[in-house]
């Protein structure tokens, strides 16, 4: 992103007459990403931030959703530095589990697959008289339906929650049915709360909780990592990589797992990796995964370089799917440097992924 919103920051905004001792001060990177958006769309609504503040770009002013006298300038810079853009892209880029301990870095107890799009899958196909084949354009509206649903919870996102939708319907009737799963790509990446929220309910112990809402976008975006040519899309094969911060719990469980031998392990989430180790090594973290992507009898849907799609296509972003499984090969310390002056580690690890819910 090439611009930088602000706002007035002055605690008496209108006080201030020599336009050179104005205050200003940045958005944070969503909320700036999602004003920005607007400003692109030429949308003549106002959104919503923070669950506090409206935003009328048209008026270039900020107001207190319930104080709309409450009015700040605000200000938008073209040509700056994407500053803002690391931060967003370590949100997805990176696991961490350093603050959270109830954060379980992989299941161990998953025999194969994405339990809650299976689930979904098969509840949808129940109350379609059983109908197998039952149109895509079925399954992009309950999408739709299910993210309004899910939006409606956050008025923050209310403004996000139709643009996502919006997109969606755009692609519904595309005759190429590749189109409405590359929307659910990209729709993934975007910063904001869709990819934050379904890796959430992916990994939500109770899947009856999201398995109506978010289940019909997470079979979209799970089927397009599993098609193959004559798609034109083809499984990508090669070492990737992923970043995570990781506390020594976390990474005593990873070397105890890898002394278990064949025992697969399970991320129930969609996995962002990198296929540029130096990307990878940029974000902040204390744990680096290797991930060898090979040719095997074994692997049925891995991951699928999704960079042309990417809102950071310099990320070189390889996408692993939901239910992805893999077998820990070697965990060791690295020795610190400048940058990274804490312990820190490299974690191995060797995939396997037998999961066939999208037929």
């Amino acid at each position: 992103m090439a611009a930088q919103w602000q706002w007035q920051s002055d605690t008496k905004p209108c006080d201030v007459a020599d336009p050179e001792k104005v205050s200003w001060t940045s958005y944070a990177p969503e909320a700036n990403f999602l004003i920005e958006q607007a400003y692109c769309s030429s949308s003549s609504e106002p959104i919503v931030i923070y669950n506090y503040y409206v935003i009328d770009i048209q008026k270039q002013i900020q107001y207190v959703q319930n104080a709309p006298t409450h009015q700040r300038p605000i200000r938008r810079l073209s040509n700056v530095q994407n500053m803002n853009d690391e931060h967003i892209r370590q949100n997805r880029f990176i696991f961490s589990g350093d603050h959270d301990h109830f954060f379980q870095p992989f299941e161990t107890d998953i025999k194969f697959g994405s339990l809650m799009i299976q689930e979904w899958h098969k509840h949808f196909i129940e109350c379609h008289q059983g109908d197998v084949n039952v149109s895509e354009k079925d399954i992009v509206d309950a999408a739709i339906k299910g993210i309004e649903e899910e939006g409606s919870k956050n008025i923050e996102f209310s403004g996000e929650t139709k643009i996502i939708c919006n997109e969606l319907r755009k692609v519904r009737n595309c005759e190429n049915k590749v189109n409405r799963k590359e929307c659910a790509v990209k729709l993934y990446t975007r910063p904001g709360f869709l990819y934050k929220l379904v890796n959430r309910a992916l990994r939500e112990r109770d899947r009856r909780i999201y398995r109506d809402t978010l289940g019909p976008y997470c079979y979209l975006l799970y089927s397009y990592l599993c098609l193959r040519s004559p798609f034109g899309i083809d499984f990508y094969r090669g070492t990737v990589y992923r970043g995570a911060r990781l506390h020594p719990g976390m990474i005593g469980r990873f070397q105890k797992e890898m002394k278990q031998g064949d025992k697969f392990l399970t991320w129930l989430g969609f996995t962002s990796t990198t296929k540029s180790s130096a990307v990878a090594n940029e974000f902040t973290g204390n744990t680096l995964f290797e991930i060898l992507l090979t040719d095997t009898d074994h692997f049925t849907c891995q991951g699928v370089d999704i960079s042309k799609l990417s809102h950071f296509p310099n990320e070189e972003e390889v996408l692993l799917p939901s239910g992805f499984q893999f077998q820990i090969v070697d965990v060791k310390p690295l020795e610190p440097t400048k940058n990274k002056p804490y312990p820190c580690f490299h974690i191995q690890i060797l995939p396997r992924q037998c999961d066939s819910v999208v037929k």
